[in-house]
């Protein structure tokens, strides 16, 4: 997949000195500009033994290059984009999902404080995505207003688990979103909502 149409979150910057990375693509083979891979990664004067608070692991190959499970994308500028983690990408039988390319959407919404996209089960389609939303104090912010800003996305990218309006997301001691707990959330939310009709 290339990002073409894509929004994404801003450049990490450009690789280090004595630093090498590459992109990744399921297939095996090297991405080029603006292909969105896994990050791999092989410096020889620094071993990255993992990330704090057991997140998951990177792989280390024989041939030193470090598997990171960060997907991401270089740029005609070489700057690194990072568009989400492998494990955290929405699995849709018609192509992988990055929570991202909805998230930078709908963040922009007045009345958005905070959004988590997820993908939840679906019977037919494995995963879809879903939103998670913690509304600004006062904000009128409706489910409708919501998927209207995603309309102009593919049909398959769009919120088709729906939009769950909650007062927070689980976050860690770092600030960031624990998107794993985000999952449970939004899929028992979505569970609830169809027992209901």
């Amino acid at each position: 997949e290339t990002v073409s149409n894509m929004v994404h979150s801003t450049s990490v910057g450009t690789v280090t000195t004595n630093t090498q990375v590459k992109i990744l693509i399921d297939d095996g083979t090297i991405g080029g500009v603006g292909e969105i891979g896994e990050i791999i990664v092989r410096n020889q004067a620094t071993r990255f033994l993992g990330y704090f608070n057991n997140e998951p692991r990177p792989i280390m190959g024989e041939d030193g290059w470090m598997h990171t499970s960060d997907m991401a994308f270089i740029d005609e500028h070489n700057e690194i984009h990072i568009v989400g983690q492998r494990t955290f990408i929405i699995k849709n039988i018609y192509s992988e999902i990055y929570p991202c390319e909805i998230e930078d959407l709908i963040e922009i919404i007045p009345g958005v404080k905070f959004v988590c996209v997820v993908g939840t089960p679906d019977p037919s389609e494995i995963e879809v995505a879903t939103a998670l939303i913690v509304k600004e104090v006062g904000s009128r912010l409706t489910e409708e207003i919501i998927m209207e800003s995603t309309s102009n996305l593919p049909t398959f990218k769009q919120l088709r688990g729906g939009v769950f309006f909650v007062e927070s997301l689980p976050i860690n001691g770092s600030g960031k979103i624990r998107r794993k707990k985000a999952k449970e959330l939004a899929t028992k939310l979505k569970y609830e909502r169809l027992s209901n009709l």
